[in-house]
């Protein structure tokens, strides 16, 4: 476990595909630049993929997959005709397609993904559950959890950086990871627990 949050806590500082918005706001949500709100996984025999709803000056999805096929071509298209092809990720050696959307989807969605020569209709679920707590709820614990930090950079109700908010999941447990990213170049990040909101994992990395 301790092996599993160090490692998410390296992982999303990462740079993140994109850069919005407590039960009672706090004012740390005028900071937050980007939120991953839900996660989706979809599977079949040859493909595995997984679908993140973020929010930072729009809404998109983010579909993700890993193949061997390098010289193949991808696409993916959903219900409502909304459609995009994914590009080869060199870095990372994954095939990534951002699709801005109207709104956050639900429990679950389907979409199309498609090659030259076939088409494979899938099926996304959610894999957080009712109880996984809102990123208000998030903001409110995390300056809860660090005020005396956020206040030092806080100078006539200005917070002096920008926050990241991601859902992930790991073995079906569901977390917060926060990126606290100081405009002096220092970054904290912290891994909440998603259903209680305990802080669990805390680690300066720059």
């Amino acid at each position: 476990m301790k092996k599993f949050i160090l490692t998410l806590l390296l992982l999303f500082t990462l740079p993140t595909l994109f850069f919005v918005a407590c039960d009672n706001d706090c004012f740390l949500a005028d900071y937050t630049v980007s939120v991953t709100k839900n996660i989706y996984k979809a599977s079949n025999d040859e493909f595995d993929l997984t679908a993140e709803f973020v929010v930072t000056n729009k809404k998109c999805l983010v579909f993700t997959f890993k193949n061997q096929n390098l010289n193949q071509s991808y696409s993916i298209k959903l219900k409502n005709g909304y459609e995009t092809n994914f590009t080869f990720n060199d870095a990372f050696s994954y095939f990534s397609a951002n699709l801005e959307v109207d709104d956050m989807p639900k429990s679950e969605f389907c979409a199309v993904l498609s090659t030259a020569d076939k088409s494979y209709e899938l099926t996304f679920v959610s894999k957080l559950k009712g109880d996984f707590i809102s990123e208000k709820v998030a903001l409110n614990k995390l300056y809860e959890k660090q005020k005396t930090l956020i206040d030092a950079y806080t100078q006539n109700g200005i917070f002096n950086g920008k926050i990241i908010l991601k859902a992930t999941v790991y073995n079906d447990k569901a977390y917060w990871y926060v990126s606290l990213n100081f405009n002096d170049g220092k970054i904290k990040a912290l891994l909440l627990d998603g259903k209680t909101a305990e802080l669990l994992a805390v680690k300066d990395l720059y």
